[in-house]
């Protein structure tokens, strides 16, 4: 009998239909979303316009040669790590299909992830450069020299690619985030590169600790940057199988509207809560403690700050919306919802390091709220290559808790005031960091209302609130909501 055919991904995903008591639809990924692409192999083909003759091998050689030199005193300092390669790849080339996974397989080398769009990495030592040039110089098969068509050309994983910011960067932060390399299929490996980091630190007596130990790029945080001296960054930084050295993060309360510099806003007298109504949790600066309307719609508190490092202005005004958003703007449904208090935001900016600690908690102990506000964001726009580190931790505590996180698209301060449409040459205001979290609902604002005299008009972007695309074009915000 012949079998049925199995439904496609797609299809499923076709029948899925929002709800009034669910409006939201999870669309999970199809299991091969999950998983490397592994070429069938056989089937390669060299790229057309590109002839793999023996100038095109001997060009391409040089640059590995150049590269090898440029990391060897790297790999005579710690002779425990092995080195990073950065393959170009040429713009035809950066499908999964055509990345030279086999000329990687067949020298060996580990492969360590992706930097830009057009980036292959790969963890190498000195025999597996040794066997990668053999190959440049002399393989004719099909597959080794359809996968030389697709790089431009080799270049070291540098100290500048290492800590694009500088050293000063780093002190100036106060703390660190170190990434160290991890390599696909080769746990063991990625373990003893970790270990030797950890020995690295211990040596120069450095104070960390781990962050986002439940990912896939768990983090070091380095502390007390100004005890550092130049020669403890010279051993650190010279160190080939660290990833990144980058100054932690900062992280601020986004604007949610004039509701901030105005004041907590009086709102017109309310019947008390329904029992049955969802529950929100705000993670803020803190509900004010007995708010005469608020302190009924509270169902719980989560204290993490408290005065005089929050004033709970900004989480009494983003609770305020959450309880009565349609009394404020009546562009706003009439949805009222409970609010679980966490907070967890201090006033005057906190590093993401005690953030992702707090949320973590906060989520682990109350199992039952699955939708959190976070109304925050840094203050500078999200990275266009890499998914920001906020950002990968609400990706795993939804994965791990089923929670929704709804996430503001950040405030974009910047002069001159951004208008509608926006002009070309304006980079500087997209989403920021945790807004281009997968899982995550990013929202924006729109201006209310609008007038000749004004930049942008009612129903457009507001000025102050950052737009998508988040990294790699991907779409970001998801939700737009009026400004007050």
């Amino acid at each position: 009998m012949a079998k049925k055919p199995r439904q496609s991904s797609a299809s499923q995903r076709s029948d899925l239909k929002p709800s009034a008591e669910n409006p939201f639809i999870r669309i999970p990924f199809d299991g091969a979303d999950l998983q490397s692409y592994i070429s069938p192999g056989g089937g390669a083909k060299v790229l057309p316009g590109v002839d793999v003759d023996r100038t095109y091998r001997a060009t391409l050689g040089a640059t590995l040669v150049r590269s090898q030199q440029a990391v060897e005193h790297e790999l005579v300092r710690h002779q425990e790590s092995w080195s990073t390669l950065v393959l170009t790849l040429r713009d035809k080339a950066i499908a999964k299909s055509h990345r030279p996974l086999h000329l990687a397989a067949k020298c060996e080398a580990l492969l360590a992830g992706h930097a830009k769009l057009n980036e292959m990495l790969i963890g190498v030592d000195r025999l597996r450069i040794d066997k990668l040039a053999r190959l440049i110089e002399s393989d004719e098969t099909q597959n080794t020299r359809a996968n030389l068509s697709t790089i431009m050309h080799f270049a070291p994983w540098s100290r500048a690619r290492r800590n694009p910011g500088g050293t000063a960067s780093l002190r100036n932060a106060g703390r660190t985030l170190l990434q160290p390399f991890s390599y696909h299929n080769a746990e063991e490996k990625t373990k003893a590169n970790w270990q030797n980091i950890e020995r690295l630190l211990k040596r120069v007596n450095a104070r960390y600790r781990h962050l986002l130990h439940d990912t896939q790029a768990p983090l070091l945080e380095l502390l007390d940057m100004d005890q550092w001296t130049d020669e403890m960054l010279d051993t650190l930084l010279s160190y080939p199988g660290l990833r990144r050295a980058d100054p932690s993060p900062m992280i601020a309360a986004s604007n949610p509207g004039s509701a901030i510099s105005l004041g907590v806003p009086a709102l017109t007298p309310i019947a008390p809560p329904d029992q049955a109504w969802p529950v929100v949790a705000v993670f803020d600066t803190g509900v004010a403690p007995g708010h005469s309307q608020l302190e009924p719609w509270v169902v719980g508190r989560n204290t993490f700050v408290l005065p005089p490092d929050t004033d709970h202005v900004h989480g009494t005004a983003v609770a305020s919306l959450v309880v009565a958003g349609h009394q404020l703007n009546a562009g706003f449904p009439r949805s009222p919802c409970r609010v679980f208090d966490v907070a967890g935001l201090e006033v005057a900016k906190s590093y993401i390091s005690d953030l992702i600690d707090r949320l973590r908690d906060a989520v682990d102990q109350t199992p039952d709220v699955k939708i959190w506000n976070l109304s925050l964001g840094a203050e500078v726009g999200c990275n266009e290559q890499e998914f920001s580190e906020f950002a990968q931790a609400l990706d795993a505590l939804s994965a791990k808790h089923g929670v929704l996180f709804v996430v503001s698209a950040g405030n974009y301060t910047d002069m001159p005031r951004r208008g509608w449409p926006v002009t070309k040459h304006l980079q500087g205001d997209r989403i920021s960091s945790p807004g281009d979290s997968v899982t995550a609902l990013t929202v924006g604002a729109l201006a209310q209302a609008g007038n000749y005299s004004t930049i942008v008009q009612g129903g457009e972007p507001a000025p102050y609130s950052r737009r998508g695309p988040g990294r790699v074009i991907s779409r970001c915000p998801r939700g737009l909501s009026q400004s007050l």
